[in-house]
Parts: C-alpha cells; structure tokens; sequence
C-alpha cells in the first residue's frame, strides 16, 4: 500500500496515557517517523475495523512492547492536518518494563505534566492536551 493511500486511511489516532504516581509515560519518536524527534505520548493510527481500545492496545505493543488496559477515553482533539485524536487512559503492569522498537521510538520516561509542557520538542497536539488539562477541562 502506498504511503499516501495509508496516510488518507488514518484520519484518526489513539493516544495512550498512562500513569505513574504522578508521572506520565513520555515518548521520543523515532528518525523514521512523522514528527520525527518530537516529544509525545505514544499512540498511533487506528486501523480500519479496529476501536480505538483496539488501537491502543496494539500501538504500545508494537512501539514499547507493553501490554495495557484501556480504561476510558479522557479527551477528544483534532490536529491542524486534519487528524481526530482519541486521548484514552491506559493502565498497565507496573512490573512489565518497556522496551523501545527503534524503528518507532527513541526513547520513553516518566515525566511530570509540567516536564513534558516544558519541553522545546514538545509535539504541537500534546501541548493542546496538556493545556486542557491545566484548566481543568477533564481528569485522569
């Protein structure tokens, strides 16, 4: 499949928060991906037939081989490109250890929110989060 006909198919992403105290998991994208260097949660494209639990589930498998639970949907945004944008909590094993694919992710920590906004890197989509969030438009 063309990387085109692929782009034109996700019009919509799930992004997957996940807790820690009160640290959040933060991901580096990888070189070879779009937004390459930026700073974000990870998530990813929801595919065709797929919920975006389903996504989610399997987008953190593939970039950080972890295995989550989704827990319900926080946050609803859409990117200046177009892209609807499905910001759900996850939880997970807190014994399970991440491991980054290289080919998606650079590197993942635990970051506070205020860490992350302060980030020069931060992706634009992440920033609207985490600004809803200082206001109080929702919680998790």
């Amino acid at each position: 499949m063309s990387e085109t006909l692929k782009n034109r198919r996700s019009r919509s992403a799930v992004v997957g928060i996940l807790r820690r105290d009160t640290n959040v998991l933060v991901i580096k994208r990888s070189a070879t991906v779009r937004a390459p260097g930026k700073i974000c949660f990870p998530g990813g494209g929801i595919e065709s037939g797929e919920t975006a639990p389903m996504a989610l589930v399997r987008e953190l498998r593939e970039e950080l081989n972890l295995d989550v639970v989704p827990i319900h949907e926080v946050w609803q945004s859409r990117t200046p490109s177009g892209i609807d944008l499905h910001w759900w909590l996850a939880e997970h094993d807190p014994q399970q250890p991440f491991v980054c694919n290289p080919a998606e992710v650079e590197w993942a920590c635990w970051m506070t929110c205020a860490e992350m906004k302060a980030s020069p890197d931060l992706l634009e989509s992440n920033q609207a989060f985490l600004e809803a969030f200082a206001e109080g438009e929702f919680f998790f």
